[in-house]
């Protein structure tokens, strides 16, 4: 049996900009919650955070992706100078594979000082997925 409050509702991050939006435009949380179907306080968590939704729409993710967290990985600093390179490169109409990418990620990681750090088909596959690479019609293996 359902609780008297419902089921919890996972809102898509197309969803969490559509309630920034009206919330900017001067609706309360509890309006929004209520429109979108969740708790106020899951827009009272959206936002707090709104900078990190922000960041993560325009940086093309998915927007059908339903995340409860953000986790950081290991890499992080390395992930995202490896995704600077991989736009820059894009921009110029250069051809990107994965191998390529894993290259230039060994390159980066030992100029950061990370040498344990080894670009295997496993990092490549949650790095594509994490930054949704698949959008720019690559063939990456």
């Amino acid at each position: 049996m359902e609780s008297p409050a419902g089921k919890r509702k996972a809102l898509t991050l197309e969803q969490r900009v559509a309630a920034l939006k009206k919330l900017d435009s001067s609706q309360s949380c509890r309006d929004v919650a209520k429109e979108m179907g969740c708790g106020k306080s899951q827009i009272a968590r959206i936002k707090s955070e709104k900078e990190d939704v922000m960041k993560e729409w325009e940086s093309g993710a998915r927007s059908d992706q339903k995340t409860v967290k953000r986790r950081k990985t290991q890499y992080e600093d390395l992930n995202n100078v490896v995704w600077e390179w991989f736009c820059t490169a894009r921009s110029k109409n250069l051809p990107v594979s994965g191998p390529l990418i894993q290259e230039k990620a060994l390159i980066l990681g030992m100029e950061m000082g990370q040498d344990e750090f080894m670009a295997s088909n496993g990092w490549l596959e949650s790095w594509q997925r994490r930054l949704n690479t698949i959008q720019f019609n690559l063939i990456l293996f």
